[in-house]
């Protein structure tokens, strides 16, 4: 029984080299069995220079990728003290604060700002009532032309215009933001995504 261990032992130590010489032309082999593209080696089979051990093509190493990302439009607010987000808006070519307002089913304009953007204010007809957050409110139908916020422009925006001294500050409402892509908070920063 002994000899008969031995004899295995023996037969095994001889054919060790020949399994690994087959083993290393069949890897040889299977590199260039399709098309030269390689087959990548067991970790076994691993050598000290990690570059070896990468998956090669005939040509080379695989070649990176490159994908241009179409930017965004996006406007960015930051907290103000009194806990609004404010965005300059450029309406009908004139810069005015406006503020971002969920609650306002229309962006709604000042009066008193209206006429430098355009609006001839003395042919409105105040027959609306908006709320708001000082109570319910007259306003006059607009449609601004052009309103850009950071790089989103949007063109004939649905407004209204409130009575002279009824309103303290232009509100950006849902007529604008219905047309964004969305919006994330983030802590102190509001960023609208136009697209």
């Amino acid at each position: 029984m002994m000899r008969v261990l031995l004899a295995i032992l023996l037969l095994a130590l001889v054919l060790a080299p020949a399994g690994a010489a087959v083993a290393g032309t069949l890897r040889a082999d299977a590199r260039n069995a399709v098309s030269g593209i390689p087959v990548a080696e067991p970790l076994s089979a691993a050598r000290d220079d990690a570059a070896d051990t990468q998956v090669r093509l005939a040509q080379g190493t695989l070649p990176t990728i490159d994908r241009p990302v179409r930017p965004r439009d996006t406007a960015i607010a930051t907290r103000r003290a009194n806990g609004h987000f404010v965005f300059d808006a450029e309406i009908n070519g004139v810069t005015v604060p406006v503020v971002f307002d969920t609650g306002a089913s229309l962006v709604t304009l000042r009066a008193e700002d209206a006429g430098h953007m355009g609006i001839n204010t003395a042919t409105l007809n105040y027959s609306m009532h908006t709320s708001t957050a000082n109570g319910i409110a007259e306003a006059a139908p607009a449609v601004i032309a052009t309103l850009k916020i950071g790089t989103i422009t949007r063109t004939n925006v649905a407004a209204v215009v409130a009575r002279p001294g009824a309103l303290a500050v232009n509100l950006l409402g849902q007529s604008f933001l219905t047309t964004m892509a969305g919006f994330v908070m983030d802590g102190d920063r509001l960023v609208l995504r136009g697209n």
